[in-house]
């Protein structure tokens, strides 16, 4: 891939609605391609609909963690109760097709000045979030590329290597400064954590090295009906109107 601009969408969670709102938006908005940073699945009503969007759709898939555990490369074990709930209801309703799809799926990669992983560069396997400055400044030193793009957490946040200000992206244009490096979390389109319920893509002009993230109004409603009605804890589909 040369120079381009590229959509970037993470932490979907089987949130179909969200899913294909964030799609509409990314066609509107002129990207030549899309990367996503992992967790197709987990916690929401529509995995097969999600991964088979996703594969339609983008250009690079990276293996989140919910995704790894659904075809049972990752141990459940640390997950909270409502986690191990929807990977085993995911388990049994995910097609043989796509979990093969996702265990083909890879940790990271890398092109365009752009190193992509789900949770952090630093051991990917690991699931380690990238929440403060001390985690950031680890992570820096596992990849080499002018910017890394995460997801996991489901909050946005960019750090700078230089340790200057940086802090929540905001929904303006960012020009990043070509003498330092970055680590982006472009937050999360199925779960929002950040206390915004709108789902949140990003864009990056790699040519021009602008970041803008996107925040986008779905139907919360339907998402969450899906997910009580389907048995899953209803938990799960009230957070989706409050984005925690």
């Amino acid at each position: 891939m040369g120079a381009m601009r590229y959509g970037l969408i993470s932490d979907i969670h089987g949130n179909l609605e969200a899913l294909e709102t964030a799609f509409a938006s990314i066609d509107r908005s002129g990207v030549e391609s899309v990367i996503c940073l992992g967790d197709v699945v987990g916690y929401g009503a529509n995995p097969n609909g999600c991964v088979d969007a996703v594969r339609t759709k983008c250009d690079v898939v990276i293996l989140g963690n919910h995704d790894s555990a659904v075809v049972g490369s990752t141990s459940i074990e640390s997950f909270t109760r409502r986690a191990r709930i929807s990977t085993e209801w995911t388990r049994e309703r995910l097609s043989e097709k796509n979990k093969e799809y996702l265990e083909g799926l890879p940790l990271t990669w890398s092109g365009d000045g752009i190193f992509a992983v789900h949770a952090s560069p630093l051991e990917p396997m690991e699931w380690r979030y990238v929440l403060r400055r001390e985690h950031a400044g680890e992570a820096f030193r596992h990849f080499e590329e002018p910017v890394c793009f995460v997801g996991h957490s489901h909050v946005p946040v960019i750090f700078r290597e230089s340790g200057t200000r940086a802090g929540a992206p905001v929904t303006d244009e960012i020009l990043l400064d070509e003498t330092d490096r970055y680590l982006i979390n472009i937050g999360s389109v199925g779960q929002p954590r950040d206390g915004d319920a709108r789902l949140s893509w990003g864009l990056y002009d790699s040519e021009k090295r602008i970041v803008r993230l996107f925040r986008e109004e779905y139907d919360h409603r339907t998402a969450s009906e899906k997910i009580i009605h389907a048995g899953l804890p209803e938990e799960l589909g009230k957070r989706l109107f409050f984005g925690m």
